[in-house]
């Protein structure tokens, strides 16, 4: 009975109608997906710097703001500004990624691999999450898996044009984020390993066909250096909070140097245990060995994708001994996983047919219940993975009497939520506020000063917890408050 119902769901899949019908119920899955509680979530402080930029994205385009910025932009043209308008644009291209990547992929790894790839994607709580975020990652992962997939096309099918497209995709996705230029690595790594590793080079493989790569090099690097010799120069974490906002330009260069380098941030550890926390480690386990399998194969597909997600992993470990990094930095490694995991997942299909089709069906069923149960832990428990700054304002903002002061470390986003003055923790003297006689609130998410963190303790009321438990870490969001009586 199940080898035939397997049977005709194999010659059904053959049928482009089929196929077309199950993208559709993955896109229309991943839009149920992405714009679930949409709105719901509060700002973090990264979304309030690109909400104000893009804010005046518009009437800046001579200064060639990040496409991210420009579309949200003329989102605010149509809608308010809110939570809900912030991500509509990121949620939107999250979704369009599946059946925009389905083409590309289909053409060079086959229509299953396609179909499992747009699945794994639109259940990636990876993914999922920057789809609910006013950032630029959905779109940075879009135009660099574009770059990579148009790279391999060019070579293996000798057209030099589809390497320019890739260049230009890859100049885009690095305005979004100078993380895109992982991509050079990668292919400057693949075009290495190629060479010593099979004797049958694509067609074409020409030392000429890497040259249109300094393509966004020299766009993105001619941009960082105008801004470095014309622009401001950053100092201090304030400084760069006030450019993030929507100030003068700055160097993107300048702010690793200055701010980044020589400041580390979690540990070579911590970030690797949250990258294989949110890629997954079943996908990347599997992702590993799938291409690590085609690589002895001599199949330069699973190879280039092996090193696309193994090249920025082990670069972003070693930069994190010395400059502050962070997990998110490699998200553009993930299309790699992804599809590294859904030829992986074909593969044993096509190991264990007919009487291990069950067997077969079990491993699959375990890719893909991973990452659904931590998608709907995000939604009902983890609280969309971001600090609960709304909640903790609200509540302030019912308690609060005119004449109050507030601080909080973050104070951009008490600004958004309760319209007024909020000031930087940093600028809390305990003498001077025991002075001022006035009611003060304390907004604690754990970055702050011991010294006043502990007189806020010893001296203040903790009227409000708002903590957020995720699978890595507490994401700690006290309210005190200080009455002088």
């Amino acid at each position: 009975m199940i080898e035939h119902v397997h049977a005709r769901l194999v010659n059904a899949a053959h049928k482009p109608i089929f196929q077309y019908f199950l993208l559709a119920a993955i896109t229309l899955f991943a839009i149920v997906l992405r714009f679930y509680k949409l709105g719901e979530w509060g700002f973090w402080i990264d979304e309030i710097y690109t909400t104000n930029r893009a804010q005046t994205a518009l009437a800046n385009l001579q200064n060639w703001p990040p496409l991210t910025e420009t579309l949200l932009g003329i989102t605010f043209a149509w809608l308010d500004v809110n939570e809900w308008s912030s991500r509509l644009m990121p949620a939107l291209i999250g979704i369009i990624s599946i059946p925009i990547l389905f083409f590309p992929i289909k053409s060079l790894f086959g229509r299953t691999t396609a179909l499992l790839t747009g699945l794994l994607l639109a259940i990636s709580p990876w993914h999922l999450y920057w789809s609910q975020n006013a950032r630029f990652y959905t779109l940075l992962l879009l135009l660099y898996t574009l770059a990579l997939l148009f790279f391999f096309m060019g070579l293996e099918r000798d057209r030099p044009w589809y390497i320019w497209v890739s260049a230009l995709l890859l100049t885009f996705a690095a305005r979004e984020h100078m993380t895109a230029l992982f991509f050079i690595p990668v292919a400057l790594t693949y075009f290495l390993a190629v060479t010593r590793l099979s004797n049958e080079k694509p067609g074409g493989f020409r030392l000429k066909n890497l040259l249109p790569l300094g393509l966004p090099l020299a766009a993105i690097g001619l941009y960082e250096l105008f801004n470095y010799m014309f622009g401001i120069r950053v100092n201090s974490v304030e400084q760069f909070a006030d450019i993030t906002t929507g100030g003068p330009r700055s160097s993107g260069i300048q702010v690793v140097l200055s701010l980044f380098v020589g400041n580390p941030g979690p540990s070579p550890f911590w970030v690797l245990t949250s990258i294989l926390q949110n890629v997954g480690l079943p996908l990347i386990c599997l992702g590993f060995f799938t291409g690590v399998h085609l690589t002895i194969k001599k199949n330069r597909g699973g190879l280039l994708l092996l090193l696309g997600g193994l090249v920025p992993l082990v670069t972003i470990l070693i930069l994190s001994t010395f400059v502050y990094s962070l997990d998110r930095y490699i998200f553009v490694s993930l299309s790699s996983w992804l599809i590294l995991g859904a030829m992986g997942i074909k593969e044993v299909f096509q190991r264990f047919e007919k009487s291990g089709v069950v067997l077969a069906l079990g491993i699959a069923i375990l890719f893909l219940i991973t990452p659904l149960s931590q998608d709907m832990l995000y939604y009902k428990y983890q609280h969309g993975n971001r600090s609960d700054w709304k909640g903790a304002y609200a509540f302030i903002s019912q308690n609060k009497h005119d004449g109050d002061l507030f601080y909080a470390s973050q104070p951009e986003l008490g600004e958004y939520y309760m319209g007024e003055d909020v000031m930087f923790m940093r600028a809390a003297n305990p003498d001077m506020i025991e002075q001022s006689r006035r009611r003060v609130w304390f907004i604690d998410n754990g970055w702050i000063n011991p010294n006043t963190q502990t007189w806020i303790r010893e001296n203040s009321d903790l009227v409000g917890v708002y903590d957020v438990y995720t699978p890595l870490e507490t994401l700690t969001m006290r309210v005190y408050f200080y009455g002088p009586e």
